[in-house]
């Protein structure tokens, strides 16, 4: 038997990428989950993209390892000069990270950005970043640090607020991390991050700079509104499921196609 696991789809990704390669993995992913006895989904919306096949699952992340399991440490995180903005992903055209950078001059405040992750992108990203810093701004490129490491959470210890402008994505892994860390969360408003945030983001319309802008904005001139995300964030990253339980769920599907 073959089970299959989607974590996004090949159409789905060319969407927002030209490259042959694309067109190539369509066609390899529509002959391979066409023998598939089992295709698990990693969300609604990628399952959502998948309806005219048969025998789907959806079985999401589980949470990740808790750093802490109170709430409170949220407020006793490192504090830096400046608001400082976390971004944890690849560095690619669909997770429009380019965005972000734009965003900046128009800010009520100058900021930190950390930018973590690798890709692509980064060195059109690296350049791209000496029209939007104005001499105010600070702009970290991290490159890839794993997440089982200490150096990866601390970033998260530094964050304000964490940003994910992608305009397609499955079941956000890093979302997902912020989540479990009690950072508020500004996000595009994709099916994705709908389904994983709820009501617990400040949503932006994709691609619209101005809108990001103004959610940012909002986080930034109110401690309040920030506490308010970041418990909620916490509070529904909690509700995951955990690693044990994705797994007997895994077993199960296993079970009933062997």
């Amino acid at each position: 038997p073959i089970v299959a696991t989607v974590h996004t789809t090949a159409r789905g990704e060319a969407k927002y990428n030209s490259s042959w390669l694309y067109k190539v993995g369509f066609w390899f992913e529509d002959k391979t989950l066409g023998k598939a006895d089992a295709i698990i989904c990693v969300s609604k919306s990628i399952a959502e993209e998948m309806k005219d096949r048969s025998n789907i699952f959806v079985i999401p992340h589980s949470l990740p390892q808790f750093q802490n399991t109170e709430y409170g440490f949220q407020k006793n995180r490192k504090q830096n000069s400046k608001f400082t903005i976390l971004y944890s992903g690849r560095l690619e055209r669909r997770k429009r990270v380019l965005l972000l950078l734009q965003a900046l001059p128009y800010l009520l405040q100058p900021v930190c950005l950390n930018l973590l992750g690798d890709g692509e992108q980064r060195g059109f990203l690296e350049y791209q970043q000496s029209f939007y810093l104005g001499g105010k701004h600070d702009i970290s490129f991290l490159g890839y640090v794993s997440n089982k490491s200490s150096e990866y959470w601390k970033y998260f210890e530094m964050a304000d607020i964490f940003v994910c402008p992608s305009l397609y994505e499955g079941d956000p892994q890093t979302i997902l991390e912020a989540m479990s860390y009690g950072l508020p969360i500004v996000a595009s408003d994709i099916p994705a991050c709908r389904e994983m945030l709820g009501d617990s983001a400040l949503f932006f319309e994709p691609d619209n700079l101005s809108d990001l802008v103004h959610k940012i904005d909002s986080f930034i001139v109110s401690s309040g509104l920030r506490e308010i995300f970041g418990l909620k964030a916490f509070g529904r990253a909690k509700e995951r499921p955990t690693a044990k339980e994705i797994a007997n769920q895994i077993i199960g599907i296993y079970e009933k196609v062997c």
